[in-house]
C-alpha cells in the first residue's frame, strides 16, 4: 500500500516507489556496511530487483515503505510490514544508508516518526523490530524513542556463515496515542 508523507521537523517518511531506486540507493544494499546485520546482508542486488521488492511491497496492504529524508536527501529506507489490526500490532525496519547521515539521530528520529504513526494514526498497540545482537547502533537508536527488548531468538541472522541472535524490541501504545486514534 502506498504509505503516506509523515513530516518531521528535520527528518521526513516520503512514500517510496520503484521509481526512487537510484544506483546510490542500490549501492547502499550491497554495502556490507549497511546490510551485515539485515537479512538483506547476504543478497547481491540490482536496480532491476530492487524494483520488483519495492513494487513488492507497494502491492502488499499490510505494508508501508518510506524514504527516510532529511534536509530533503534520500538517506535510508523505513518500512512497516505485517501490520494486522485484528492483533494491533507490525513490524518495523530502517536502514540509514548514507554514510555521512549515520550517527546523528536521524535514524532515532525517523523510528519515532514511523512508530507514532502506527500507534496513533493506524491505531495499533504495538511496533515490534527485530534486531541483530551486533547492531549496537540500531540498539540504541530504538531505545532513545522508547521500544525495549522483548525476546531473544537464537541464531536468527547469519552473515558471511558466522550466526547471531536476533532481539524483538517493542514499542506499546501509550494511553494518550490510545485516546488520540
Amino acid at each position: 500500500m502506498l504509505a503516506p508523507f509523515v513530516e518531521g521537523d528535520s527528518v521526513s517518511l516520503r512514500p517510496l516507489r520503484p521509481d526512487d531506486v537510484t544506483q546510490r540507493y542500490v549501492g547502499w544494499l550491497n554495502d556490507p556496511r549497511v546490510v551485515q546485520h539485515t537479512m538483506a546482508g547476504s543478497i547481491k542486488h540490482t536496480a532491476e530487483s530492487t524494483r520488483a521488492y519495492v513494487s513488492a511491497n507497494l502491492a502488499d496492504s499490510a505494508a508501508m515503505f518510506w524514504q527516510v529524508v532529511h534536509l530533503d536527501d534520500h538517506v535510508g529506507n523505513m518500512r512497516l510490514s505485517n501490520i494486522d489490526k485484528t492483533s494491533g500490532s507490525c513490524e518495523l525496519a530502517i536502514i540509514i544508508g548514507e554514510e555521512t547521515a549515520r550517527g546523528k539521530g536521524i535514524g532515532s528520529r525517523a523510528i519515532h516518526l514511523a512508530a507514532h504513526y502506527a500507534l496513533s494514526d493506524l491505531s495499533l498497540r504495538n511496533v515490534r523490530a527485530m534486531i541483530s545482537e551486533k547492531n549496537e547502533q540500531s540498539i540504541r537508536a530504538f531505545q532513545r524513542v522508547g521500544f525495549v527488548e522483548d525476546a531473544r531468538v537464537s541464531d536468527y541472522f547469519d552473515y558471511c556463515g558466522e550466526s547471531f541472535d536476533g532481539i524483538w524490541m517493542v514499542m506499546k501504545a501509550t494511553e494518550q496515542e490510545r485516546s488520540e486514534s
